[in-house]
């Protein structure tokens, strides 16, 4: 699955405008989003209605027709332009290269640690934790839990080209769309940890709606990194980001139930060890956030100069 997000991501740039890049991103996120809202009701359906063989071998078979599609029609950039220019030997750089040159940049690991804690906290609320919160703490029915968490998904599917939009053509910034949204993560889970009145319907589905939201605008971290490293790197640089959002969401979600497990060993209600662990939550984007205080903001659309060795007709460098 892992090529299906970053073979794109190369893709875009080199089919689009570099400015146009966390705009594509975005939708690109908000498309596997609602491919994941398709893998809870309506699979579940189908499953009762055919079986989860037939229903496997028809994803399986859906699947291999999109490989076909991609590969016939998708080309990997545009058709060079006629130039008149001689020839200029390019030796490009090694992994090893471009891995030392990635691990000694600052922006990677600020951006890397800010992908940690917001993708960390998204996974580990949406992903697992939201529904028993909202059943165990709240007393909401399974089905009312789940159109909440629907509406937490819509917010994503909302916030991740929101926030790409936000970034490529009104503010002109990375840094500044990623800080609004993990601060505003930071706030949202932080009062979700302090509902206790199931009554208040509209403002719990706000808050989800909210957090789900600007949860989305952490999208932007890849184009943050793709402008703050050389141009043939880019492939590298955002693999090298999507690694540590991974661990952030298989982390978190681990994490989180190991600290309501102790928490209930210690004899902590329900309320008071989500009320904690949701509350970690909270503090690990505040912590992303202050760090990414720190990091160098990036040009929209600018790009920087290759990593690799150019040599002359002659083979000298």
């Amino acid at each position: 699955m892992a090529a299906n997000l970053m073979g794109p991501m190369k893709l875009f740039t080199h089919w689009f405008a570099l400015g146009e890049f966390a705009t594509l991103s975005g939708i690109m996120m908000s498309m596997g989003t609602m491919g994941n809202m398709l893998a809870t009701t309506p699979l579940a359906f189908m499953e009762q209605v055919l079986g989860w063989r037939t229903t496997f071998f028809l994803i399986g078979s859906l699947t291999a027709a999109m490989t076909f599609v991609f590969f016939f029609l998708v080309r990997e950039k545009p058709e060079k332009a006629i130039t008149t220019t001689r020839p200029v030997t390019v030796r490009p750089p090694s992994s090893v290269k471009q891995m030392i040159f990635l691990l000694r940049s600052r922006s990677y690991w600020v951006i890397s640690y800010g992908t940690f804690f917001r993708y960390g906290a998204l996974v580990g609320v949406q992903g697992l934790w939201a529904g028993p919160f909202l059943i165990q703490v709240l007393g909401f029915s399974p089905v009312e839990a789940g159109n909440i968490l629907l509406v937490l998904n819509a917010g994503l599917i909302l916030g991740s080209p929101l926030g790409g939009w936000l970034s490529d053509k009104v503010f002109r910034s990375r840094k500044k769309i990623v800080l609004a949204g993990l601060l505003a993560m930071t706030v949202t889970v932080g009062l979700l940890s302090f509902e206790r009145e199931p009554s208040r319907v509209l403002q719990i589905t706000v808050l989800f709606a909210r957090f789900g939201c600007f949860s989305g605008f952490g999208t932007v971290m890849y184009a943050h990194i793709k402008e703050s490293m050389p141009s043939d790197m880019t492939g590298m640089a955002l693999a090298g980001v999507n690694l540590f959002t991974m661990l952030g969401g298989g982390f978190f979600q681990q994490g989180v139930g190991w600290i309501l497990d102790r928490l209930r060993q210690g004899g902590a209600s329900p309320t008071d060890a989500f009320q904690s662990a949701f509350m970690l939550c909270s503090l690990g984007t505040a912590s992303g956030f202050c760090l990414y205080l720190m990091v160098r903001d990036s040009r929209v659309g600018a790009a920087i100069g290759p990593l690799r060795a150019k040599t002359n007709e002659e083979g000298q460098e």
